[in-house]
């Protein structure tokens, strides 16, 4: 749909070719993936940040429950490794669903003698994050670093908060 440009949509027009400019100017360059790795790094007080891999789950009013598995390198993207899983749930409980996410994607990368993630980051808040924290030391995986970001008030991502084990940041 072309959008005519009109004083009430002059801002919405402003972002919509901001983010286009942006979008060509990187073409598919993560330069800025490295120094945003030493940052989160430092500010984590990490020894060591290789790789991430981010948690998220998804369902159709409460069923078809699927958990979606990014990775991210210091080069970027690491797509290959991008996984999607459907889950045994057959109900929205985000705590059991990213349990069993995290533990068949560590379990799987087990078994094919794959390295671990340096920091693992789940979608919610304490809850979720306690609830994947606890499956990470039942499975034998608690050296992993873990983090979760929940929306902050009115989903305004101005106000995200990040959860560290047991404290928030």
């Amino acid at each position: 749909k072309i959008i005519k440009k009109s004083k009430k949509n002059e801002p919405l027009l402003e972002i919509a070719e901001s983010q286009a400019l942006d979008r060509i100017n990187r073409r598919n360059t993560f330069e800025w993936v490295k120094e945003s790795f030493t940052h989160l790094r430092e500010k984590l007080n990490l020894t060591n940040l290789e790789r991430i891999e981010a948690f998220d789950i998804s369902h159709n009013q409460g069923s078809q429950v699927t958990a979606s598995c990014v990775c991210f390198s210091k080069n970027g993207p690491d797509k290959k490794n991008y996984r999607s899983m459907n889950l045994t749930l057959e109900k929205n409980d985000d705590y059991l669903a990213l349990s069993e996410a995290v533990r068949r994607r560590l379990k799987n990368l087990e078994d094919n003698k794959k390295s671990f993630p340096d920091l693992l980051i789940i979608d919610g808040g304490k809850g979720q994050l306690n609830s994947v924290s606890s499956e990470l030391e039942k499975s034998g995986f608690k050296e992993i670093n873990l983090i979760s970001i929940s929306k902050g008030p009115l989903r305004n991502e101005k106000y995200d908060e990040i959860h560290l084990q047991n404290n928030p940041y």
